[in-house]
């Protein structure tokens, strides 16, 4: 699984920009190459996991690609951000998902279990109801 995100030139400022929404992150680096090891040691920052690793392409349009070793641990990161992006707490997504227990979806913020596609669609869509999936084929 990869997330694609973007690297551009700030026009205000001399730096480069490194974003991946999926992941509410956005970072910085003195040039393209830089902005995509900062975007790397963000997120492998943000794991804090001995074994997981994580790589970024970029094509020359300034798209770039997200990917890992591990992802349930990628996932769970992205439902971690998403859902503190949208002020919600474990038990309030649980509700969204028609759990009383926060555990089971706990278990996907935690990398512990990896949702298939279908699970993922309605996890995403218990974060922000307005989610509209979009898969993209590269």
């Amino acid at each position: 699984m990869r997330l694609e995100g973007r690297i551009w030139k700030s026009r205000t400022s001399k730096y480069w920009l490194a974003e991946v929404p999926d992941l509410d992150l956005v970072t910085q680096g003195r040039s393209r190459t830089d902005a995509a090891a900062m975007l790397k040691d963000a997120i492998l920052s943000l794991v804090d996991h001995g074994a997981f690793h994580v790589h970024v392409t970029v094509r020359k349009d300034g798209v770039c690609a997200v990917g890992s070793n591990d992802d349930a641990r990628l996932i769970a990161l992205m439902l971690r951000r998403l859902r503190a992006r949208e002020g919600l707490s474990v038990r309030d997504v649980a509700l969204r998902l028609g759990s009383k227990s926060p555990n089971a979806y706990a278990q996907y913020e935690t990398g512990r279990v990896a949702p298939g596609i279908d699970t993922l669609t309605r996890l995403l869509a218990a974060l922000n109801p307005r989610f509209d999936p979009v898969l993209r084929v590269a």
